[in-house]
């Protein structure tokens, strides 16, 4: 989406999807997906989980430094448009220049038994007054189906 200049100081807010090796939901409301409840993660569905082990997929731990165990959302995208993460940051102050940064991984391997029929990297951050009336900023990161 772009670097800020200058130092950003500490971050105010850090999604970890916490530690375990059990797969689990995520609070209602978070996302419009639905849970794989125990079940691989198909078309339209999600877990959180300590490792992507599904499918033909890439086998990753999450890359959150020195963390053991440590859970990452897992999305499987649908050909309908979905939010896949929703969270409130409270305690904001106006007239403040905050910067917003994620990190995304598309599994799905180059060649996999998807094929030409994986959906590609298309997703939209937007980011919303305290009112949720009023559009601050949006971006659009696209990207390739695959490594």
């Amino acid at each position: 989406m772009g670097f800020c200049q200058g130092n950003s100081g500490d971050p105010i807010f850090t999604e970890t999807f916490g530690i375990g090796l059990q797969d689990s939901s995520l609070p209602v409301g978070t996302t419009s997906y639905v849970y794989a409840n125990g079940q691989n993660p198909n078309d339209g569905l999600y877990t959180v989980s300590s490792n992507s082990d599904y499918f033909d997929w890439f086998d990753i731990n999450d890359h959150t430094p020195n963390d053991t165990n440590e859970r990452m959302l897992i999305v499987n995208s649908n050909f309908t448009a979905g939010e896949f993460y929703r969270t409130t940051i409270s305690g904001l102050c106006e007239n403040t220049t905050y910067e917003f940064s994620s990190w995304l991984l598309n599994l799905s391997p180059l060649g996999g038994f998807c094929g030409s029929g994986v959906i590609p990297i298309n997703v939209k951050f937007e980011i919303w007054d305290n009112t949720d009336t009023n559009l601050l900023a949006s971006n659009r990161m696209l990207g390739s189906c695959c490594f």
